[in-house]
Order: structure tokens, then sequence, then C-alpha cells
């Protein structure tokens, strides 16, 4: 039977081309949409490094000469902030309260550095760390955890040392792994005044928002690098788990409580909710993105269905021929769909030899070829095996309806 299936195929070579180049392009779009679909979907899922539960952002403001509420008042700026500090950490609903510089995520803060050991001849260098000026309080609040298995409790403790934290990033010239320079002095490579900051510690890579890849993060003491409680514009706290109502309240209601010289509290506002502004336009894009491709993939689906389903159903004669010399429904659903899985599986040549050339040639970018690498092949994997429903589906169907035609019916028109 399979010899004289690919010589009734042979004979046929002109429509059967036509259709293994519409299933070359089918497939080919198809595993592009879903690669993308995949690569979206793996970077949103990626572990983020942090947990930002019961998370608050408290923002300050100045309170400038010509307002009523400014008061003549002398005392140290430093001072000022640290009592409005003292007067939120004593609320019963905050279990922590942190400061720092661009210490929380979602933010897009693109502000970076390289940092370079200075201890011994083979110079280790890591770069293009987003950097994160931090108190002790900010591992915990983030329940960030070591690589060599510190406790968010530990690697507070490292930023009170005045110790650096990094996240497990490769040197970009020589493959030094940081897990491997714990202990080594470090300088920030392009500041001739830089002081030396020991790495304390290594953590997973984290993500500033959550549909990026998680990146390479530098952690260092606030107070290190020289700035002053003076010039925070906002710190941030935990709170006991469901006391949310309770803790706003507090912060709502009374005003003049964190009005403290010529500063005030202006802003309470969740980690969470910063998520989702942050997220809000990527959301937006994606949403977009998911409906064409859903309309994409179900035209896809449509007209490779209606090709084989229109196909078979031109060959009810021929089908009825088959049965009248004695062929079984079985034989004949058999070599109709093998005729489709061969055909399918021409254009899988074609589509392999594609992706062969993009991943030689490297023509995907450096910056996602890791990510959209494990994406390609998943999406790939998930067209052949949908492409192949879709065509076993569009034999199926018009090949059972047309074993049910009286042969006697079906060559009347003959």
């Amino acid at each position: 039977m399979k010899r004289k299936l690919l010589k009734q195929m042979l004979t046929d070579w002109r429509s059967n081309i036509w259709l293994v180049v519409e299933l070359i392009i089918v497939g080919s779009a198809m595993a592009g949409i879903m690669a993308i679909l995949f690569y979206i979907l793996n970077i949103r899922l990626m572990p983020s490094g942090y947990e930002v539960n019961d998370t608050y952002v408290i923002s300050l403001d100045r309170i400038g000469k010509n307002s009523p509420e400014y008061i003549d008042d002398s005392s140290p700026i430093d001072d000022v902030v640290f009592e409005l500090m003292t007067r939120v950490r004593a609320l019963p609903e905050v279990e922590l309260l942190g400061y720092g510089f661009n210490a929380m995520p979602f933010n897009y803060s693109f502000a970076g550095n390289a940092i370079t050991s200075i201890e011994r001849n083979d110079t280790v260098n890591f770069s293009r760390l987003n950097t994160r000026n931090v108190s002790p309080e900010i591992p915990k609040i983030l329940n960030l955890k070591g690589l060599n298995g510190e406790t968010p409790e530990q690697l507070a403790q490292t930023i009170e040392k005045g110790e650096i934290i990094i996240t497990n990033v490769v040197s970009s010239k020589k493959g030094n792994k940081p897990l491997d320079c714990i202990g080594r002095d470090f300088i920030f490579t392009y500041s001739k005044d830089s002081i030396p900051f020991k790495l304390g510690a290594v953590i997973p890579a984290v993500k500033r928002v959550d549909f990026e890849t998680p990146g390479t993060t530098l952690f260092i003491p606030y107070e290190k690098m020289g700035f002053k409680l003076r010039y925070l514009g906002e710190f941030y706290v935990k709170i006991r788990r469901g006391s949310d109502k309770e803790f706003l309240r507090q912060i709502i209601e009374n005003p003049e409580r964190w009005h403290v010289g010529n500063r005030c509290i202006s802003e309470v506002i969740s980690v969470e909710n910063l998520r989702k502004d942050a997220n809000r336009s990527q959301n937006q894009t994606i949403a977009g993105m998911i409906i064409c491709c859903s309309f994409l993939l179900i035209s896809i689906f449509l007209g490779l269905l209606g090709t084989f389903w229109f196909r078979t159903g031109q060959r009810t004669v021929e089908i009825a021929i088959r049965m009248v010399n004695g062929a079984t429904r079985r034989q004949i659903f058999t070599r109709l769909v093998t005729e489709g899985i061969i055909l399918w599986s021409a254009a899988l040549i074609f589509i392999g030899l594609l992706m062969f050339v993009v991943f030689k040639f490297d023509l995907l970018s450096e910056v996602i070829y890791a990510e959209m690498t494990k994406s390609i092949i998943y999406g790939t994997i998930i067209s052949i095996v949908s492409l192949l429903i879709m065509i076993i589906a569009g034999i199926f169907f018009p090949a059972r309806r047309a074993t049910k035609i009286k042969p006697a019916i079906a060559l009347k028109d003959e």
C-alpha cells in the first residue's frame, strides 16, 4: 500500500507541492506565534527573587516657606526625618521599616554600576549592576535569600556591616562567579575616588518589573555611600498581614502626627499597587498581542482544516471505488491520514532547516537569545502537534462521511 500511495502522491505532485508550501508557511507562522506567547509567559512566570506582600512605600514631602504649615524650626533635617520614621515604626501594625534609594522594585530605574576586585592580580569585574542603596532592613522586607543559604536576617547583618550583596552574574571578562569572590574587596570600576566594599553575599537574580527577565543587581549600604537621612524622599514598611485598613487609617486620620518640622508624609501606596501601575502598559500590550495571535491561530486552524476537509471531500468518488474493490473503512482512513502525515513531514524538513539557519547564524538578539531559544523549541513542538491534529481532523470527518455514502450513489454522476 505504501508504494501505491507514494506513486499516487508523485502523480499528483503539483497539488501536493502547493499544499506542502502552504504547510511550511502556516507551520512557520504558528511556531513563531507560539514562541512569542511562550516567551512572554516564561518571563512573567520567572521568580522575581523577592516578596512584596504587605509592603508599603511612604513618600515624604518638604513644606515650603510660602505654605501656611511652614514652621520656623532650626532642628537638623536628619533628626526630623528620623523622628518621622520613629513614629511610623511605633505603630502596632508595622513589623519592619527600612529606607534607601532605588531600594524597591517596580520603578524602572536604570541606575547602574560596575565593580572591580582590587585584591589580586587576576582582576575580576562585574558590570551592568542595577544599583540599590539600602538600609539593613531591606533584605528582610523583601525576604531576600542568599545562594549559600543565608537568611534575610543574615543578609541584613551583611548590609549592617557595610558589605555589599550582588546577584549571581558571571564576570564579563573571565567568567568568574560571584560565589567564588565572597570576602574580596571591590571598588566602583569607573570612579577614581571609590572606597572599597567587601562582597558579603550573593543572591539569585532579581527583577525590576514582572515582564523583564531577572537581572544583575547590586545592594549597597545606604550610609556607606555617604547618604544622609535628609536626602530621603521615601521609606518602606512591612506590616502585619491583614492589618492594611488599620495601618492606612492611622496614617490618614492623624495628619498632624505625621508633620514634623517641615517634613510630612505626603502619600502611602502599597507596592502591589506600584506593581499594577508598572505592569499596566505591558499588560495592555500583551492583551493586544494575545487577541491578535488568537485571531491568527483561529484563522490558521480554520484555513488548514478547511483545506484538508475540502481536499478529502473531493475524493468521495475515489473512496467509493476503493470500497467497491473491497477496501475497508479502516484501510481508507489509514491511507488518507498517512498521506496527510507524509505531506506534513515534508513541510517539517523545511521548517527544521529554517530553525537551523536561525540558530546557526545567531539571528536572535543576544539579549533574548537564551530565553527565546527555549520558547522557539516549545512553540515548534506545540505547533507540530496542533497542526497534525488539524490535518487528521480535516481528513477524518469528511472521510467518515464519504465512507457512509453507498458506492452506487457516489458514482452515479460518473
